[in-house]
C-alpha cells in the first residue's frame, strides 16, 4: 500500500515560555515525526532536546494506555488492567464513602501545568472539584512570586515583546538561562548583539547564556534585591533619570528615593560580593545606552525576598523612561497579554465558604498531618503534576502516599514516581491534531490549530448539536488581540470558514452567533486591513512608531476596547511582517 502523508499543525503542550509551533507528519494514520514549524517567526523550525523525539514519546512502549488497579504494595509498580467502567465505579464508590465519613474536603486535587499548557493545564478540573467541595489546591510551583510582584508593580501587561529585543542596544538577562530554557528568544538577543548591543547576564551561576554574554555579573545567591537597590541608588544619586516620565507615569517615587538613599554600592558590595564600581558601571550603562531591555527569569524569585527583586527589576525601566522606546522595558511573562478570563474556567464562585486550602508546595505536610487542617486528606486525585519529584520535602510526600488509608488516583501518560503509589491509574492522552471524545450519546471533536491567536488554540465541536466553541479564535464586537501570528490566524479563519454542520458559534469574546462565516467576517476584515496597511507602511520605509499611529483607523468605531488594544495589535503585526 502506498504511503499517505499528511501534515498537521499544533503546539508544544509543556510548561515552557516558548510554546513552540509543531508540524506533525502522519503516514497512514500513524504519527511519524514532529518538527518545529519553519514558518513560525518564533519557533523558526527548531525544537528543544526534550521535544525532538515527540513522535517516539507518543508511541513509547511505557505509555499508560488503559486504566490500571494496584495489586501489590504501594510503590511496587504492580498493577492489573481494568476497564474504564470498573475504574470509574471504584473511584465513585470510594469517594462516596470518604465524603459520607469525612466530608468532601477530605479529597485533594493536585495539579499544575503538566502536559496541557496554560489554558487547559493549570485550570483543568478546577470547576469540577470546586463544585464537589474538595479542598482547594493552591498552585504555586513556579512564577507565582514573580507574577504577583509584576502585577502589583506594572499591571497586567507582558512588558516589552520578546521580538522587540532585536531593537535594544543594552540587554540585561537576569536570573534566566535563555539558551537552555527559553531558547527561541535567544535569536532576537543574538541579532541585537550582532548589531552592537551589549549583553549582560546577572546570574549566580555561569550558565551557557552567561558564557555568551559580553559581561557576566555573579552576585551571591539570593542577593539580587540588594544589587537592584544599589542600582536604583546610583540612578537617583547621579540623576540618571527621566524625570518627565516619572512624573507622568509613576507613583511612589519619593518613597522609593528615601528607601534607596542608604543602599549605596558599597553597602551592596558587602552583601552581593559585586564590586561597588561594577554596580555603578552597570547603572550608568543601563541609563545611557538606549533602548535598554531587561529579561527577568523565574530564577530571580527563588529565594527569600525574590519577589521584591522582581519588583525592582520592574521599576528600573520606569526610572530611565525605557518604556518610551521600541525594544525598551522589562519582560516578565507574555502570558499577561492573553485576555484569559480565569474565573470562567475555574469557577471560584462554586467554592463553598470556609473551604480549606493546601499549597501544592506543602503536599507532604498535608499528607502526614503537619498542617492544621480541619478535615484530614483521605484521597488524592493527581494530574498534570508529579509531586514526588516536583514538590519540596519529598520524604514527607512519600510517607503520605504510603498511607494505607489514603485512596490515590493518578492520571498520567507514564508510570511516574507518584503514579507508582496510586490505587487507580488513568491513562492521559496527547492531542496532536484532532481528537473525538465519545461521552456516551454525545461526541465532542477537539481540533488543534497552527499558531493563530496563540500557539495552542483549540476548538470544540459538539457533533450532535452543531455547537462550535471557538474560544479565543473568535472575537465579536470586542477587538481581537494579536498574541500569536496574525497571518496564521487568517489562515485558520480560512479553514474554519469551510467547517460544515455548524449551527451555533460560541466565541471567546462577544455574543453567540448562528452562521459561522458571518460570525468570522468582522475579525477577518479587521485583520486583513491591518496586515495590508502595515505592509504598505513597511514598503514605504515607515517605522513602527508611525505605523502604530496611522494603520487601521477605518476600523475605529466598530469595536469595543479599541484604545486599549489596537496600537498594540499594529505593533505586533509590524514585528511579524517586517521579517517576511
Amino acid at each position: 500500500m502506498s504511503a499517505q502523508l499528511k501534515t498537521f499543525h499544533g503546539a508544544c503542550p509543556h510548561d515552557c515560555p516558548d510554546t513552540c509551533s509543531f508540524v506533525y507528519t502522519v503516514e497512514n494514520d500513524r504519527l511519524v515525526s514532529v518538527k518545529g514549524n519553519a514558518d513560525h517567526p518564533m519557533t523558526n523550525g527548531g525544537l528543544c532536546v526534550k521535544l525532538k523525539d515527540y513522535d517516539e514519546r507518543h508511541y513509547n512502549a511505557d505509555r499508560v494506555l488503559f486504566p490500571l488497579k494496584r495489586n501489590g504494595p504501594k510503590g511496587s509498580r504492580q498493577y492489573v488492567r481494568i476497564t474504564w467502567e470498573s475504574a470509574l465505579a471504584e473511584i465513585r464508590q470510594r469517594w462516596t464513602e470518604i465524603i459520607a465519613r469525612h466530608g468532601s474536603q477530605a479529597i485533594l486535587p493536585l495539579s499544575y501545568l503538566g502536559n496541557q499548557g496554560l489554558v487547559h493545564g493549570i485550570t483543568a478540573g478546577d470547576a469540577f472539584f470546586n463544585r464537589l467541595g474538595a479542598t482547594v489546591c493552591e498552585k504555586t510551583f513556579c512564577a507565582s512570586g514573580s507574577s504577583t510582584a509584576w502585577l502589583i508593580t506594572v499591571g497586567p501587561t507582558g512588558g516589552v515583546d520578546p521580538e522587540s529585543f532585536v531593537h535594544a542596544k543594552y540587554i540585561v538577562i537576569w536570573g534566566c538561562n535563555t539558551l537552555s530554557t527559553n531558547l527561541h528568544h535567544w535569536p532576537f538577543v543574538r541579532r541585537a548583539q550582532e548589531n552592537g548591543a551589549k549583553i549582560v547576564v546577572i546570574d549566580a551561576y555561569k550558565s551557557l547564556t552567561a558564557k555568551k554574554a559580553d559581561w557576566h555579573i555573579a552576585p551571591k545567591p539570593g542577593t539580587d534585591g540588594a544589587l537592584a537597590m544599589a542600582w536604583v541608588n546610583v540612578l537617583i544619586s547621579e540623576n540618571l533619570l527621566d524625570n518627565d516620565y516619572i512624573g507622568k507615569y509613576t507613583v511612589g517615587f519619593d518613597e522609593l528615593k528615601e528607601r534607596a538613599l542608604k543602599c549605596t554600592p558599597e553597602w551592596a558590595e558587602q552583601i552581593t560580593g559585586i564590586k561597588a564600581d561594577d554596580i555603578r558601571k552597570l547603572a550608568r550603562e543601563y541609563a545611557t545606552v538606549k533602548p535598554a531591555a531587561i529579561r527577568v527569569g523565574v530564577g530571580l524569585e527563588r529565594s527569600a525576598g525574590g519577589a521584591d527583586a522582581i519588583r525592582l527589576a520592574a521599576i528600573l525601566p520606569a526610572l530611565i523612561g525605557a518604556w518610551r522606546h521600541v525594544g525598551g522595558g522589562t519582560l516578565e511573562m507574555p502570558v499577561w497579554e492573553f485576555p484569559i478570563h480565569w474565573d470562567r474556567v475555574c469557577r471560584p464562585d462554586w467554592i463553598p465558604d470556609g473551604t480549606q486550602v493546601v499549597n501544592i508546595l506543602q503536599t507532604g505536610r498535608a499528607l502526614v498531618g503537619e498542617l492544621p487542617l480541619k478535615t484530614p486528606i483521605m484521597s488524592l486525585f493527581v494530574y498534570n503534576t508529579n509531586p514526588v519529584t516536583q514538590a519540596p520535602e519529598s520524604d514527607k510526600t512519600l510517607a503520605g502516599l504510603r498511607r494505607d488509608d489514603l485512596f490515590t488516583v493518578v492520571a498520567d501518560q507514564f508510570m511516574s514516581d507518584t503514579a507508582s503509589y496510586a490505587d487507580i491509574i488513568l491513562p492521559d492522552r496527547t492531542v496532536d491534531s484532532m481528537l473525538e471524545l465519545d461521552l456516551g450519546g454525545k461526541t465532542l471533536r477537539l481540533t488543534a490549530y497552527p499558531t493563530a491567536h496563540t500557539h495552542s488554540d483549540l476548538s470544540v465541536l459538539d457533533v450532535d448539536t452543531g455547537t462550535l466553541w471557538l474560544g479565543d479564535l473568535l472575537f465579536r464586537e470586542r477587538l481581537p488581540s494579536f498574541d500569536g501570528s496574525v497571518l496564521g490566524w487568517l489562515k485558520v479563519i480560512g479553514t474554519l470558514e469551510q467547517e460544515q454542520g455548524v449551527r451555533t458559534v460560541i466565541p471567546g469574546h462577544g455574543p453567540v452567533g448562528e452562521e459561522l462565516k458571518a460570525a468570522l467576517a468582522d475579525e477577518k476584515r479587521y485583520m486583513e486591513t491591518v496586515v495590508a496597511e502595515v505592509r504598505a507602511q513597511i514598503a514605504d520605509g515607515k517605522d513602527i512608531d508611525e505605523a502604530v499611529e496611522t494603520v487601521g483607523l477605518s476600523e475605529r468605531g466598530r469595536w469595543q476596547l479599541w484604545d486599549q488594544q489596537h496600537k498594540r495589535n499594529v505593533s505586533r503585526a509590524y514585528t511579524e511582517l517586517e521579517w517576511e
